[in-house]
């Protein structure tokens, strides 16, 4: 990328390969900002164009997968009763398909010159956007360019008009659909609607001196916002993106996994764009190139002032390319072959990465292998793996072209995971504890509250996944909700029922893996918290809040637990008790100190009505429940002081700075009185009995 950036002088350019077994790797290179000198990362976001209209093809299909609409269906169907729909060229006999294969005879406005001078009169005044219908009347009463369904002529008009089609049909928002079916389903978390000119993220687009559109060099003013409103391109495009972004989704998109339903034989039903150029074709908001030196070709290009992008399958190879450069110069008047010889080195690197990995084999010799469920030590194994997968163990296993690993007698054993984790607490955090979880055999982690922004984490998940970071598999699962004032920073707050539901929309649509609840929340909130979680198809884990009975938990439908102390609190007689003093106290208007204190004074009372059949009911709920749990019982060491010496073993590798922080003065240390001090180490106790008796089985159904 480095080297295109010099030798063809655009500002700058993201661009990701998807490989076949959907792993994405993201690079970027030369600036986002060229008077700012701010540099371009593979997060930086562009706006994708005419990409979009592989969006707007797969919404429509997924509603002719539930009958809403027809590909064969009449478009007069659905806008006859629009007065200027008589005026449309094709009015009375294009078709649904037709729009979908641009086959339906239309001009196109965007090219029309009527058109542009509107579009330079509002953009040099910052007149709001063209609504659909507006840009529509450019081509009313036009000339047809032929017969509907007997040719092909490329439109974003038609588009529009499907965008119209789409809502009447849905009688939903466009946007709505597109993020509910597609962009929040497939994690598509950089993805969104490319309706207004304040796009947080957004690089900055650069034009032509001499654009059609009267358009300035530089397409955004000093505070970060379009000169001109993208609005305008709605369902021709509408998006702003990520070539990570593109390339995940060109992978899902063309392996049949965007959706559910079959959908790949009306995604690929085509028509030729020429007679000239007859193995080219354009089947439902994609190009189809079915004759190339890499085999058939799938994928859309994307044009919008400033702005240029492409996406590539490669059917033959399995392998998905996406690239995102922030100028047009000399791409929108076709001065340079900058794009076809971006995308052909990104093809051919991507297919040699292919292939280079499907032949790819590693023999591990000499190791012990460790059955986790008996326990059984297996010695003097080998073990091939072939393209990331186990293939063959044994103790004969001949692999002459493979990697040889001599195991020298060591131990091998599945990837572990730890389920509570806390990465995100610093600013360099991260780069000290995820090479620790590797070297300790941890291969996945679930983060389970973090101080960096969201964006931030997504980020370095997505260089762990591409390989660019070491580290275990993250999943991001810390979008805590708590009540006002909450226990730290950037929590969501939920005070009342429809708090929980506003909140859980925006833990949604940040693409977060989970919702947590979290210790303060009161039994209303945590209820609707629980039920507008199950509607967004999240799981809800977390604690237990502090006035929600576990059996309460239970009947929510919460399937993740953190922490063990809320289950021996659960197995004493006097649980409710506890919880209405403590109902009692917020309701009164108590402060944080009588909060502290009624919490403080549960340990006496759980050591004092601790009950082993009761207990056992509560285990065998969980169990049938399938409520999982984390019990983290290793804080206890935390509170009772027990530290490990500087020269153990797992130390040596803490940097001292990170051990020095652990002395420090900390909220819920000082928070513990003289009482609870007294009966940790007998809390700490029960805490553990109760954990033995569930995993000895005598609760279990």
């Amino acid at each position: 990328m480095d080297s295109f950036q010099s030798e063809y002088g655009f500002p700058g350019a993201t661009a990701s390969v998807a490989m076949p077994d959907g792993r994405v790797i993201s690079v970027a290179s030369g600036l986002a900002d060229q008077e700012s000198g701010a540099l371009m990362t593979p997060e930086t976001r562009m706006l994708a164009a005419s990409i979009g209209k592989t969006f707007v093809a797969m919404t429509a299909l997924s509603l002719e997968d539930e009958g809403a609409l027809s590909r064969a269906g009449l478009v007069s169907d659905y806008l006859a009763d629009r007065d200027w729909f008589a005026r449309l060229p094709n009015s009375d006999t294009m078709t649904f398909g037709d729009l979908l294969r641009h086959g339906a005879g239309l001009p196109d406005h965007v090219h029309l010159e009527t058109f542009q001078a509107e579009m330079a009169t509002r953009m040099s005044s910052g007149t709001a956007a063209l609504t659909p219908e507006e840009a529509i009347a450019f081509v009313l009463s036009a000339e047809t360019l032929f017969d509907a369904g007997s040719g092909w002529a490329y439109t974003d008009t038609g588009y529009l008009l499907l965008g119209l089609v789409i809502e009447e049909a849905s009688g939903r928002p466009y946007y709505d659909l597109v993020s509910d079916r597609f962009l929040a389903p497939l994690s598509l978390t950089a993805t969104a609607p490319s309706n207004t000119p304040s796009i947080p993220g957004l690089a900055v687009g650069y034009v032509a001196e001499d654009n059609p559109f009267g358009l300035p060099a530089r397409t955004m003013d000093d505070a970060g916002n379009l000169v001109w409103d993208p609005a305008m391109e709605w369902t021709g495009g509408g998006l702003v993106s990520t070539a990570h972004d593109l390339a995940m989704w060109g992978h899902k998109l063309f392996n049949g996994d965007a959706m559910e339903a079959p959908y790949l034989d009306r995604l690929l039903d085509n028509i030729p764009v020429s007679p000239d150029a007859p193995d080219i074709q354009y089947g439902a908001g994609i190009a189809i190139y079915n004759e190339t030196a890499r085999g058939p070709v799938y994928g859309h290009g994307g044009w919008i002032p400033g702005y240029v992008s492409s996406l590539r399958h490669y059917a033959d190879h399995g392998v998905t390319i996406a690239f995102q450069i922030n100028t047009d110069v000399g791409i929108a008047d076709d001065s340079t072959d900058l794009v076809p010889a971006l995308e052909a080195a990104l093809a051919d690197l991507a297919i040699e990465i292919a292939q280079s990995s499907a032949r790819e084999e590693t023999l591990l010799r000499d190791v012990q292998i460790i059955d986790i469920a008996s326990g059984d030590i297996t010695q003097g194994q080998s073990v091939l793996i072939r393209d990331g997968t186990i293939a063959e163990i044994g103790t004969e296993i001949t692999a002459p072209e493979a990697v040889q690993v001599d195991g020298g007698g060591r131990y091998l054993i599945p990837g572990l995971w730890d389920s509570h984790v806390h990465i995100f607490s610093s600013a360099t955090e991260p780069e000290t504890a995820l090479p620790l979880y590797l070297i300790n055999g941890i291969t996945g982690i679930r983060d389970m509250g973090a101080l960096w922004p969201i964006a931030d984490q997504q980020a370095m998940q997505r260089q762990i996944e591409t390989g660019d970071m070491l580290g275990p598999r993250l999943i991001l699962a810390g979008a805590w909700v708590d009540a006002s004032p909450g226990s730290w920073p950037g929590i969501f707050l939920a005070d009342t029922p429809d708090d929980a539901r506003t909140v859980v929309g925006q833990i949604e649509s940040e693409g977060w893996a989970a919702v947590k609840s979290y210790s303060m929340l009161d039994q209303a909130t945590y209820a609707t918290l629980a039920d507008a979680a199950a509607d967004a198809g999240l799981p809800l884990i977390g604690h237990i809040p502090e006035r929600v009975s576990l059996e309460a938990a239970i009947d929510a439908g919460q399937s993740g637990m953190e922490h063990f102390g809320r289950i021996p609190m659960a197995c004493s007689t006097e649980e409710q008790r506890m919880l209405d003093d403590l109902r009692r106290v917020i309701a009164e208007g108590g402060d944080q100190a009588a909060v502290f204190e009624v919490m403080a004074a549960r340990n006496a009372i759980i050591l004092d009505s601790w009950d082993a059949d009761l207990c056992a009911g509560i285990l065998r709920d969980m169990a049938e429940a399938d409520l999982h749990v984390s019990p983290t019982l290793v804080v206890a060491n935390f509170y009772l002081g027990n530290w490990p010496d500087d020269d153990t073993p797992q130390m040596r590798m803490i940097p001292s700075a990170v051990r020095d922080a652990w002395g420090e003065p900390d909220f819920r240390m000082e928070a513990m009185t003289n009482e609870v001090r007294a009966l940790a180490e007998d809390s700490i106790a029960l805490d553990r009995r109760t954990f033995a008796m569930a995993h000895a089985g005598s609760a279990l159904p």
